[in-house]
């Protein structure tokens, strides 16, 4: 279904839905952090160490608007129809919060919600921690909170909180935990239309008060917080208001790019990439991309445009090669389930972890500052992992621009088959011809002589492979 959308080439496209039409905002230069945050490099990087190490990640997407599933009163407010996205239906439908809530609200009922099965499908797939929406824009609180009645406990049959829940179960089984908080965009507090959803007038006082107190509470709540994950903030003065909030309650945690700015001035610790952006080169810095499983990030009943196993495993790996996490989404179902292809695509993708896990967990990116014909590159000290996305006929995998001695060869999963190797000047080759096919992508170890890979001077080349779901506005390489 969507395989013809991976080819040859590189471009970028912004892409609309969940998680907003445009990119966050990379971290700030360490003398800059050390003035705003009295945080020294050496703290900043520590800090960042597990999440940097982390590499894949899961974001869930759930609340009131997977009881209407993309669709109002008949009408299929889903991204496969050209629209936002499911969890936008309320907006969308220009809906106000009294009609949205009432109508919702008592059909959310998730029995099925088990929190040991979440974390389990995630530890299972590999993911070293996770995200699920704890306020997205409808406003609707997926936590019992004090301030407002508008939340899972007081305005649902359900009267449990996941967030507790998952923020207990993930400790216990040893994943990461944070939650996404849309502190800008709250079509209950802050109401708007699809036509004027652009020009928002500044947030009240009230509003940033209500956004402060329950950031506080999100924090002294649930202390297995590790990231808050905000979206589509701009330059607003409050947004400093709110990282001090987290620095205050929970020093080590982790904020995404997309807090925004204040007074011109990066917030974010990380660079937050647009939604489903695979990035367009090797990046600098910490850098995370946020990628759905099919187009929709919020449950909806009529999206079957699922990834394959393949199709997320080749972006999985263009996006480590290129020094970025990703965070990848699943939409669970209103009863608190998650879909076969959900489930299926994780399991997919943990079955060739557990082999090849050690090709990404802890690794950095690619020497080059391009891929090859057949893959790409990552590394780990004096290790390069060839990741053979497309293997050539003849099985010659070809290393060209390395100033870096290689020493020897082998199958990642399969230590005893040893693989020759052909070197030349600034090049090698490994021949992958004993290699049996059938994995998704064969994960070759090349041991080089040098501490770190060195790439030889006026070397070369292009990137070979570019992701997009549909042409929007293509970026432009520099």
């Amino acid at each position: 279904m969507m395989n013809k959308h991976l080819i040859l080439g590189l471009a970028l496209a912004w892409s609309s839905g969940a998680c907003g039409k445009v990119t966050g905002h990379g971290p700030m230069r360490a003398s800059q952090r050390v003035a705003e945050n009295a945080e020294s490099e050496d703290a900043y990087h520590a800090r960042m160490q597990w999440w940097d190490d982390a590499r894949f990640g899961l974001f869930i997407h759930w609340g009131l608007y997977a009881v209407a599933g993309g669709e109002w009163q008949g009408v299929d407010h889903g991204k496969e129809h050209g629209k936002a996205s499911a969890e936008w239906v309320m907006l969308q439908a220009n809906l106000d919060a009294e009609t949205y809530g009432s109508a919702l609200a008592p059909q959310f009922n998730p029995v099925e919600f088990d929190a040991a099965k979440w974390v389990s499908h995630a530890l299972g797939a590999g993911m070293k921690y996770m995200v699920i929406t704890a306020k997205h824009h409808d406003g609707f609180s997926m936590y019992g909170s004090e301030h407002t009645e508008y939340d899972i406990i007081d305005a649902t049959p359900f009267t449990r909180d996941p967030i507790k829940e998952l923020a207990q179960e993930c400790k216990k089984q040893g994943l990461r935990f944070g939650v996404y908080y849309s502190h800008r965009i709250d079509w209950k507090r802050r109401p708007t239309t699809w036509e004027t959803r652009s020009k928002m007038p500044k947030a009240s006082p009230e509003y940033i008060d209500f956004t402060k107190r329950q950031l506080t509470e999100l924090l002294t709540k649930y202390p297995e917080i590790e990231i808050l994950w905000f979206d589509l903030g701009k330059d607003e003065p409050q947004n400093r208001d709110y990282v001090e909030i987290v620095r205050q309650h929970a020093p080590d945690c982790i904020v995404a790019g997309r807090i925004g700015k204040a007074n011109g001035d990066i917030l974010g610790d990380y660079l937050s990439l647009g939604d489903r952006r695979i990035p367009p080169r090797s990046l600098k810095g910490y850098a995370e991309t946020c990628m759905t499983i099919r187009l929709n990030w919020g449950y909806d009943r009529n999206d079957e445009n699922w990834k394959s196993p393949k199709m997320l495993l080749d972006m999985f790996v263009l996006t480590a090669a290129r020094g970025a996490n990703m965070i990848l989404n699943v939409g669970p179902r209103p009863d608190g389930e998650w879909t076969d292809e959900e489930i299926h695509g994780l399991e997919s993708l943990g079955k060739w972890m557990r082999r090849n896990g050690e090709a990404f967990h802890g690794t950095k990116a690619s020497p080059f500052n391009w891929d090859f014909h057949w893959g790409t590159i990552t590394t780990r000290d004096n290790t390069l992992y060839l990741h053979v996305m497309n293997r050539p006929a003849n099985g010659r995998i070809e290393v060209t621009g390395l100033q870096s001695k290689p020493l020897k060869a082998s199958l990642v999963g399969d230590a005893a088959l040893n693989l020759w190797i052909d070197t030349g000047e600034n090049s090698f080759a490994v021949d992958m011809a004993p290699v049996k096919k059938g994995q998704l992508i064969d994960v070759i170890r090349v041991e080089i002589e040098e501490q770190t890979a060195t790439v030889s001077p006026g070397a070369n080349g292009k990137y070979h492979f570019k992701h997009y779901e549909e042409p929007l506005i293509l970026i432009p390489r520099k």
